[in-house]
């Protein structure tokens, strides 16, 4: 019996454990505080921060800021603002502001303040902000530019943060004219990567700037997007990536040149063009951006060409440029070691040099062996050499190999003899008849020739044998040799 009642007071105590905690967890009516006020277009996050939605103008703010709150408010984050001119003169009323945030917004012009009393903003945030309407990416986002015009009211920032925007332009002159920025920091979002923002690299460096490795670069169009502008360019790879190649090439680019990186070709190697035409060059340069896909060297004065077999930052050519030159002679070696094994196509324009021979047997080995491996062909371009068309140790396998790799010599119509050639001045290669030229004679002697020959030789033999015998029978009476010797019945 007196375990039931055991039982039963246990059973009491935990029911009136339980009531106590429940009244705990339940706060009274008036202990609930508000987290924000939502009547209009502005609400209270804090009593410090104020949250606008669908603002045309500074001056709506303030106007829907309760009144007893306005010198609290330090940050003003502004959603979904439409198109308008914005000044910190509309922000007297909030004299302790210093933060202004615009989210998914349309981020216009900021005029001058013309009141000495408009507050001193120190920290801007972009998130998801655009303003222009007709440049899309080609993910088709609009983007924004960040203009001296745009910012001319923003003078004395600290903070500039840029969060998941496409930005076009970004010309922080105006803001520095009072004091230096103190930190740019650039979140996702994208870039337009041109030479023109380098110096975010060094701001980087300096601990001014942080652009993280999420932000891409973006190609502008305002029209059809070809494949070349798309594939074959910056858009989509990482900013600091882009940029550091960009600033490698400029480090690089020889003093006489101009060097322009394009974009991506593969994901890891980027497009770099050097154009060194018309400069007066005598040698290649020994220093290039180390991963220079296309040459142009026209129109100089070079003669020798084995730096381009030996450097190796001139490795990954598809494109080499070199005609009208002086070039006069090809080593065979070095050419075939700097084709073989090659990643990528290659396009070399010797047109117009000095160019008689060519190493003739090198080249083949590597068209035969590209065949057996499929492995990639060189291009060539050849018109406009005075070729030795007089050689007939030359002349036969050269016609040979622009006959049968045609396709790989686009102007082979064009290779011709020079005008001072003996047998075919300005003749076109292709149409020389080369047996006629190059084939053997008849022989001196024909085998019925010889023939006759050795028989007159031994009929000579014959004859001053007899006149020998003849002269010892009639001084000695010594009869041959031979009669002495025959038996007789």
């Amino acid at each position: 019996m007196w375990q039931l009642r055991l039982l039963g007071k246990l059973i009491l105590v935990l029911l009136g454990a339980s009531t106590w905690a429940l009244t705990l967890s339940i706060p009274e009516e008036n202990s609930i505080q508000p987290t924000h006020s939502s009547s209009g277009p502005c609400h209270v996050v804090e009593p410090t921060e104020i949250v606008c939605r669908g603002m045309q103008s500074l001056e709506e703010v303030s106007s829907n800021i309760p009144e007893e709150l306005r010198a609290q408010v330090t940050k003003l984050t502004l959603e979904n603002a439409v198109q308008g001119v914005w000044t910190r003169d509309d922000l007297v009323k909030l004299p302790s502001l210093h933060t202004v945030v615009f989210n998914h917004s349309y981020f216009s012009e900021w005029e001058l303040p013309t009141r000495p009393d408009a507050p001193s903003l120190s920290r801007l945030i972009l998130e998801d902000c655009w303003n222009n309407d007709t440049l899309k990416t080609s993910k088709m986002r609009s983007t924004l530019s960040l203009t001296t015009e745009t910012l001319a009211g923003l003078g004395g920032l600290e903070e500039f943060h840029i969060i998941d925007c496409y930005v076009l332009d970004l010309n922080l002159s105006t803001i520095e004219t009072v004091k230096p920025l103190q930190l740019l920091n650039i979140v996702g979002g994208g870039l337009n990567c041109t030479k023109d923002k380098l110096w975010m690299l060094e701001w980087m460096d300096e601990g001014r700037a942080n652009i993280t490795n999420t932000t891409k670069c973006f190609v502008v169009s305002s029209g059809e997007m070809t494949l070349f502008s798309t594939r074959y360019s910056f858009n989509d790879h990482q900013f600091l990536l882009c940029m550091k190649y960009v600033k490698e090439t400029e480090r690089d680019c020889p003093s006489q040149c101009q060097c322009n990186v394009q974009g991506f070709k593969e994901s890891q190697y980027p497009i770099i063009h050097l154009l060194c035409e018309r400069v007066g060059l005598t040698q290649l340069p020994e220093v290039i951006p180390r991963c220079t896909t296309r040459m142009q060297f026209g129109w100089n004065n070079i003669t020798d060409i084995n730096t381009l077999f030996t450097n190796k930052n001139y490795r990954r050519m598809d494109s080499i440029l070199l005609n009208n030159n002086q070039i006069s002679y090809i080593n065979g070696d070095l050419f075939y070691n700097y084709i073989k094994g090659r990643p990528l196509d290659v396009y070399i324009n010797l047109a117009n040099n000095k160019l008689t021979t060519l190493p003739i047997k090198e080249i083949n080995r590597i068209y035969d062996e590209a065949r057996k491996t499929s492995q990639f062909y060189p291009t060539f371009n050849l018109a406009d050499n005075p070729w030795n068309c007089d050689n007939c140790s030359f002349l036969p396998e050269f016609q040979k190999l622009v006959y049968y790799q045609s396709t790989m010599i686009p102007d082979y119509h064009d290779i011709r003899c020079p005008s001072d050639s003996e047998h075919h001045p300005k003749e076109r290669l292709i149409l020389i008849d080369v047996e006629s030229q190059c084939s053997p004679g008849p022989p001196l002697l024909s085998l019925i020739d010889i023939l006759n020959i050795t028989l007159a030789l031994l009929l000579l033999l014959l004859i001053i044998n007899f006149l020998h015998n003849f002269y010892q029978y009639r001084r000695h009476g010594k009869l041959p040799w031979i009669i002495i010797r025959m038996p007789f019945c």
